[in-house]
C-alpha cells in the first residue's frame, strides 16, 4: 500500500473550485490501495464561503487543519493571497507528519501556488518526490500584452514573484498532473526540462446529483416564469472570455429582436471581486449593448450544490469559450450531468468541444481565435436559433462515452501516474 500526503489549503466545506479534484478522488483511494493524509487550512482563515451541503453531508477522515495569518494584518502590507498567509503553518504541520509517517509521495492540488514551493523544501529535507496539480497557470503571461489599464492591481509584482517561485519549483518537481495539455507543454519549454506529466481533467460525479435530489435545495438566485427561456452560465468569467461573451450576448440580442422568444440570461458566480460594482463582469457589457432587461448577473459565488440546482432549473446552459487555447473548463462536467441542453463556443485547442460532442450533450461551434469566431457569426446565430426553437427538456447523454470523465476513471489515471513515477524513482 502506498501512502500520500495531500496538500490542499482549501478543502471541504470551503467552497472553492480547486478543492474538487481531491474531494472527488479521496473516496476511491482505498480501492486502489492508497492511504492518505490531507493538509488544509481551517475554513475560518480563508476568504471564501463554506458550502452548507458539504458541511452537513460530506466528511473526510485524516484531515489536518492549520491556521493562517489574518488578512486584517497582512492586508496592511498589501497581502491577501492564502498561499503566502499559510505557507509557514503548512510547512510546520507537514514537517510533523513527515517525521511521524512513512509517505511515498506528496501531492499538491491547489491554486494557492506559493504553497507548492514546499515540495522543493520537503524533497530536499525528507527525500520524497512531489507532484503538482496544475489547474491554472502559476506564472500567467496573459496580461503582458495588455494595456496597463486592463491589468490587475499589483500585476508586475505578482508576476515577478510568481516567475521566481515557479522557476525554483519546476526545476525540482517530479511530475505534473494538468487539466490541460498546454500547461506542461509551456512549462517544459520555459525551463528546458522534460517533466513527467499526465493530462487529467477534473471529473464529474453522479453522486452529487443524487444527493441534490435527496436534499431538495432551493435556488436563491432567480425564480422562473413559464413564459421565458432561461439560459444560464455558472462560473467565473476569465479574462480570455470577455470578448467571446460579448459576442454571445450580441447573438442573443439579435434573436430577441428577430423572434417572439422571451429570453432571460442568468450569470452566477462570475467574479472574485469583493466590491459590488467592480464584481460585475457581464452587466456592463449588457448595458453597452442595450440589453440590461435580458440579463441577470449574480457575481458572487453560491454554494456548489446550489450551483447544481441552478443548472437543473435552467432551460439552456451556455458556455462562451475562451481565446486562451490552454483553457479547459472543469465546469463542463456538471453542465453535462445536469442533462440540460448545452450551447458551447469552444477554442479549437480546448478539450471542451470533444467532451461535449462525445457525450452528446449539446451543440458546439469551434473557433481558432476571435477573428475566426467573428467570421462564423451567421453559423452561431442559426445554430442557436435552431436549438432555442426546439429545446429538449433533458438531453439523452451518452453515459458510455461519459464514463471516461467520471471520478473513478480520473482517480485511476492519477494513481497510475503516481505509481509510474514511484517506479521510476526506485530505479
Amino acid at each position: 500500500m502506498h501512502s500520500i500526503l495531500l496538500v490542499s489549503p482549501c478543502f471541504p466545506p470551503v467552497n472553492t473550485p480547486d478543492m474538487h479534484r481531491l474531494r472527488l478522488s479521496i473516496p476511491f483511494l482505498k480501492d486502489y490501495g492508497i492511504s492518505y493524509d490531507v493538509l488544509a487550512v481551517e475554513p475560518a482563515w480563508i476568504e471564501a464561503s463554506t458550502d452548507p451541503v458539504l458541511e452537513e453531508h460530506v466528511h473526510f477522515e485524516h484531515v489536518h487543519h492549520v491556521k493562517a495569518f489574518s488578512t486584517k494584518v497582512t492586508r496592511k502590507f498589501g497581502l491577501g493571497n492564502l498561499g503566502y498567509r499559510s505557507v509557514l503553518q503548512l510547512r510546520k504541520a507537514g514537517n510533523r507528519l513527515l517525521k511521524q509517517k512513512n509517505y511515498d509521495l506528496i501531492y499538491f492540488s491547489t491554486t494557492a501556488f506559493p504553497v507548492m514551493t514546499l515540495g522543493r523544501y520537503w524533497k530536499k529535507r525528507f527525500g520524497l518526490p512531489f507532484v503538482i496539480d496544475m489547474q491554472d497557470p502559476w506564472r500567467n503571461d496573459f496580461y503582458l500584452s495588455k494595456p496597463r489599464k486592463e491589468r490587475p492591481p499589483k500585476f508586475f509584482i505578482a508576476h515577478r514573484l510568481n516567475s521566481i517561485l515557479e522557476r525554483r519549483t519546476m526545476k525540482a518537481v517530479d511530475g505534473i498532473v494538468s487539466v490541460s495539455a498546454k500547461y506542461p507543454e509551456v512549462l517544459q519549454e520555459r525551463y528546458n526540462r522534460r517533466i513527467p506529466h499526465a493530462v487529467i481533467p477534473f471529473s464529474a460525479s453522479e453522486r452529487d446529483f443524487e444527493l441534490l435530489r435527496q436534499i431538495k435545495l432551493k435556488n436563491t438566485v432567480f425564480r422562473k416564469d413559464d413564459s421565458s427561456i432561461y439560459a444560464v452560465y455558472t462560473g467565473a468569467l476569465t479574462p480570455g472570455m470577455t470578448e467571446t461573451m460579448r459576442f454571445l450576448l450580441k447573438q442573443f440580442r439579435q434573436l430577441s429582436e428577430a423572434t417572439d422568444l422571451k429570453i432571460k440570461l442568468v450569470f452566477v458566480g462570475t467574479s472574485y471581486g469583493k466590491g459590488v460594482e467592480e464584481a460585475y463582469r457581464v452587466r456592463p457589457m449588457a448595458a453597452e449593448l442595450g440589453m440590461e432587461d435580458m440579463v441577470l448577473e449574480h457575481p458572487e459565488r453560491v454554494g456548489y450544490f446550489e450551483t447544481l440546482q441552478i443548472l437543473r432549473e435552467a432551460d439552456l446552459i451556455i458556455f462562451p469559450g475562451s481565446v486562451d487555447p490552454g483553457y479547459t473548463a472543469s465546469k463542463v462536467f456538471p453542465y453535462i450531468l445536469s442533462r440540460k441542453p448545452l450551447f458551447v463556443l469552444s477554442n479549437s485547442s480546448s478539450s471542451v468541444a470533444e467532451i461535449v460532442e462525445r457525450s452528446k450533450a449539446g451543440r458546439v461551434i469551434c473557433f481558432r481565435d476571435m477573428e475566426d469566431l467573428l467570421s462564423r457569426e451567421g453559423e452561431v446565430y442559426e445554430s442557436l436559433l435552431a436549438l432555442l426553437m426546439n429545446l429538449p427538456d433533458e438531453m439523452q447523454i451518452d453515459m458510455q462515452a461519459f464514463e471516461a470523465y467520471t471520478e473513478r476513471t480520473m482517480v485511476r489515471k492519477q494513481i497510475g501516474f503516481f505509481r509510474e513515477l514511484l517506479s521510476e524513482n526506485r530505479k
